[in-house]
């Protein structure tokens, strides 16, 4: 049941409150809100929304905070205290799994039997939404306990996460299932339950939480990407707490593979390289007049939509023009995919250049099936990306590549920034004028 716009500042205000330490009274909210001029099923999905605000830190406090005087309610207290003769079965139920999904997200693990006997008349329904809440609340269990790490390197952050406002509702969204997991962050396909469409929601991993650095590059993350628009890059739609004070991030959903999955079973024609990375290298372009530098461009952080096109993701490394050496300082990127600069500063400094040094790292492997630099230790691989004077890569091309594509790729891969493309819409460009 979707909510009126209207609606949201009073169920903001109220949430708010809460968080703020306060014990804000329903009816209060109710008589202030204005109900009188929506319909009755509007008036409904506003009951449930303020219900479920309740019931979640009441059941909260009361059960983790040994000092609170917080009492907890059930649905039978709110019934008195809401002017509506009945609810709807639909908003029934939705109150009903609100209950049951506050009491075992906070220890009090009620009976499935104990809700069968309070609400007899629903018994048969009850069963599908007890379901889907227990599916949900095993992968909370799940983010909140993975420890899986990658290749990627932590960089170094300065800025407090605590700067920024986690606006978002972790009660909004029904996550569904997983979809992909890096170093520091997993991401699910989630349900937005007051719109009913689908998001791709990215969360920082436990083992993470206690890392200020590694929080402060997640929160930065839903900064940088919340400033940029374009149809070539994931957008980003807030920052949410989880109840367990974990961090997320709700990203536009692309149904399609990434690439590092799609060429793991796949080999892609010239044409379709060529036409995917003139996409990105636009995209990137975007950000760098945006002033923002991508920093880990690599197959698994370019996306294929359904409709064959690419979108860039995930900017946790991203470094911002103005101010990159106050917010962001070490090493930071895949290994595979780092510029020269990225490693030794004795290379220059990180720019532009270095993200269309990643982009024909990305071009390379797709073009071959290997990156440009591999070694079984990354320190050994990052030696490799540093040398003066590398293995020769133009041996590594099939036959069937054209070799004036090659060049345009070895281009990009110079270790000198200044022989590379000067600029990523120049390496669009030259791509286009190949393609035609």
């Amino acid at each position: 049941m979707r909510l009126a716009e209207q609606l949201h500042a009073p169920l903001l205000r109220f949430e708010r409150e809460w968080r703020g330490g306060h014990t804000p009274n329903i009816a209060d909210v109710i008589a202030t809100a204005g109900l009188e001029e929506f319909t009755e099923i509007e008036r409904q999905a506003f009951f449930v929304e303020l219900v479920a605000i309740d019931l979640e830190f009441r059941w909260k406090l009361a059960n983790s905070d040994s000092k609170s005087t917080v009492t907890t309610k059930r649905l039978e207290d709110y019934f008195a205290e809401i002017p509506t003769s009945s609810f709807e079965t639909a908003s029934l139920l939705e109150l009903i799994g609100e209950e049951y999904r506050a009491r075992h997200r906070w220890g009090d693990r009620p009976s499935r039997a104990e809700y069968e006997c309070r609400f007899r008349k629903l018994e048969s329904d009850l069963t599908s939404i007890f379901d889907s809440i227990d599916r949900e609340l095993l992968i909370e269990a799940e983010v909140d306990s993975d420890r899986t790490a990658d290749d990627s390197l932590v960089v170094v952050a300065t800025d407090s996460a605590d700067k920024t406002d986690a606006n978002l509702r972790y009660s909004d969204y029904l996550l569904q299932r997983l979809l992909g997991s890096g170093g520091v962050g997993k991401v699910y396909l989630a349900l937005h339950k007051p719109t009913r469409e689908s998001f791709a929601v990215k969360f920082l991993k436990k083992a993470f939480l206690k890392d200020p650095h590694t929080v402060s590059r997640f929160v930065r993350e839903a900064e940088v990407v919340g400033s940029l628009r374009h149809p070539g890059i994931v957008a980003a739609h807030g920052l949410g707490r989880t109840p367990h004070g974990g961090y997320f991030i709700v990203m536009d959903l692309v149904r399609g593979p990434n690439l590092d999955h799609f060429i793991a079973t796949n080999r892609p024609s010239p044409v379709d390289v060529v036409r995917w990375m003139s996409a990105a290298a636009d995209a990137v372009e975007y950000a760098h007049r945006e002033g923002i530098v991508h920093c880990d461009l690599k197959p698994s952080n370019l996306l294929l939509s359904e409709d064959g096109g690419i979108r860039v993701t995930d900017f946790g490394f991203a470094r911002t023009l103005r101010q990159q050496e106050s917010i962001l300082t070490g090493i930071a990127g895949t290994a595979a995919y780092m510029a020269p600069e990225q490693i030794d500063s004795c290379w220059g400094h990180i720019g532009p250049h270095t993200d269309v040094y990643g982009l024909g790292a990305v071009m390379f492997h797709l073009l071959t099936g290997r990156p440009p630099f591999e070694a079984q230790r990354v320190v050994d691989l990052l030696a490799q990306v540093v040398k003066g004077i590398p293995h020769d890569l133009r041996s590594l091309f099939p036959g069937d590549v054209d070799r004036r594509l090659c060049e345009i790729c070895l281009q990009c891969l110079q270790k000198n920034s200044d022989q590379r493309f000067a600029s990523a819409i120049e390496l669009a460009l030259a791509l286009r004028r190949f393609r035609c």
